[in-house]
């Protein structure tokens, strides 16, 4: 089950910066990153594969998955979209490999492969 998060609304000269506030953020981030899955724990399948390449570590997939509408607010795309929506996680691939070259959550930039 998904915890709720209660976001502060941060106004100009208004709202303080203090511990609690600032600890509410760093509690957010630590619950992230130790809920998040290591390279290592990621699962294959359903045309979905993880392995290595010359650059490092690597997920790419086949072309039913880039398809697929099956999950809602993920899309799997070879380009940014041009208008997209805040609250979808974009995969970008690259189109000659099908690796992830980008994840987007809305327009912000989550994962990059330099």
């Amino acid at each position: 089950m998904k915890n709720s998060y209660n976001k502060t609304k941060w106004v100009d000269n208004k709202t303080p910066v203090c511990a609690q506030y600032l600890n509410k953020i760093e509690d957010a981030i630590g619950e992230i990153y130790e809920k998040g899955l290591g390279y290592d724990e990621l699962v294959q399948g359903d045309g979905i594969t993880v392995g290595d390449d010359i650059n490092g570590k690597a997920i790419s997939v086949d072309r039913s998955v880039v398809r697929s509408s099956s999950i809602n607010g993920i899309e799997w795309l070879y380009e940014e979209p041009e208008t997209p929506e805040m609250k979808k996680l974009y995969f970008i691939l690259d189109p000659d490999t099908n690796k992830l070259s980008k994840i987007l959550l809305g327009s912000v930039i989550i994962f990059q492969l330099n």
